[in-house]
């Protein structure tokens, strides 16, 4: 009698069955439709239950205004940043619009970001700056523009920034062009107080270096696109250090828009190749002088194995090993031009400067900046609120006159 109940039991929930699976089916199949037939993304399902209660979990970083453009720009939204960089703190959350989270007011972010100078594109406009501000909330000055470029006038921002994120040494977090790493691959600078090798003491390099820069055939170049710069007088530099070359029938190839040579940007790569072959020397000189701002343009001369002739308003041991470059500013074009051929013929005192590969090297920061998990872990563990009372006076450019600039000290 057992078996007969347990035999007509499972015929009794065979019909059973098949409306479960019938009906998952259909579950199935109108699940589908609504995904494919609607174009509901398959994160919409997720997305309403976890934004409300995610982000309000996070560390909150706001990009305030003309965040499409550098290096505001920089930033990547969401997490992905913070978890590429494999940064010890990963729960900040970066967004670069307002209108990506409607439901939150400006004063509920941990932090906002500024471009520079809030209002200097809408001085007219009711929202340049946030109307509320909470007193834990973070303001922070972001820019790598030097003051000449990006002045801060607006008497608004004193006592407005909590902390700033530049390539200035003194920023709260620094955010240099390039990194200096040693032959462990340590980062060691940028710094204030380098401990570089003597030259005496490096390595001399090996014979395969020595071999690609005895073919070499030219003795300058200097890839240049604003030629009507006359905030550092470089342009007025080069000219006269051309003029001082032609005693020793040698000339700096002036490549871009201000030149003979053209290089478009989609071409890059291919003229750095030419640079790396054909060149001796090339001219880093920078678009402005201001404190601690040495940019990329250096990079192209130590990386495509030229001698960088640096032009700058800094003090470079803080950048550079002695005996990789020449300081222009330091000597003059005379002088300049007249050690350019002096290096440049002489084969023995140019592969000197080329000695510093063998115990150091450089890597581009700009884009892969470890600046943004410093900043992600300053929001997870600094509890104290600071000002910046001074922000115009520590900003600006001493010689710069914001009446100036546009008449006002209202920017």
């Amino acid at each position: 009698m057992a078996r007969r109940r347990k035999i007509k039991s499972i015929n009794y929930s065979r019909p059973m069955l098949l409306f479960i699976l019938c009906s998952l089916q259909i579950y199935i199949i109108i699940v589908l439709y609504l995904i494919f037939s609607h174009s509901i993304p398959l994160t919409t399902i997720f997305s309403d239950i976890q934004s409300d209660v995610n982000i309000k979990q996070m560390k909150t970083i706001l990009l305030w205004v003309n965040n499409r453009f550098f290096p505001l720009d920089l930033f990547s939204g969401g997490t992905d940043m913070f978890k590429a960089s494999n940064c010890s703190y990963q729960n900040c959350y970066v967004v670069k619009n307002a209108t990506e989270f409607p439901e939150m007011s400006h004063e509920e972010y941990d932090a906002i970001i500024f471009n520079g100078c809030p209002r200097q594109n809408l001085s007219s406009d009711a929202t340049a700056t946030p109307l509320i501000r909470r007193p834990s909330q973070r303001y922070i000055f972001f820019q790598l523009e030097p003051p000449t470029k990006v002045p801060v006038c607006d008497i608004l921002y004193e006592n407005f920034f909590n902390w700033t994120v530049t390539y200035r040494f003194d920023s709260t977090i620094f955010w240099p062009f390039f990194l200096v790493k040693d032959v462990n691959n340590r980062t060691i600078g940028p710094g204030l107080n380098m401990n570089w090798i003597n030259p005496e003491e490096m390595l001399s390099i090996d014979e395969d270096l020595a071999a690609k820069l005895r073919k070499k055939k030219k003795i300058a170049a200097w890839l240049v696109s604003n030629c009507w710069n006359f905030e550092n007088d470089r342009v007025e530099y080069v000219h006269y250090l051309q003029q001082a070359l032609k005693r020793y029938n040698e000339v700096v190839d002036i490549i871009g828009f201000c030149g003979n040579y053209k290089c478009p940007m989609t071409h890059m790569k291919q003229c750095e190749e030419i640079l790396e072959n054909d060149y001796a020397f090339y001219l880093a000189f920078e678009n402005s002088f201001a404190q601690n701002y040495v940019t990329e343009k250096v990079l192209r001369g130590l990386q495509h194995y030229m001698i960088p002739i640096v032009y700058g308003g800094v003090n470079y041991s803080r950048f550079l090993p002695p005996g990789s470059y020449i300081d222009a500013l330091q000597l003059g074009p005379e002088k300049l031009a007249a050690l350019m051929h002096k290096v440049g013929h002489d084969e023995n005192e140019y592969f000197r400067y080329f000695k510093w590969r063998n115990h150091y090297s450089f890597v581009d920061n700009v884009n892969k900046s470890t600046a943004a998990c410093e900043l992600c872990s300053k929001l997870n563990e600094d509890t104290e609120t600071s000002v910046y009372t001074e922000f115009r006076k520590w900003w600006n450019h001493p010689s710069m006159n914001c009446s100036e600039i546009n008449g006002s000290n209202d920017y």
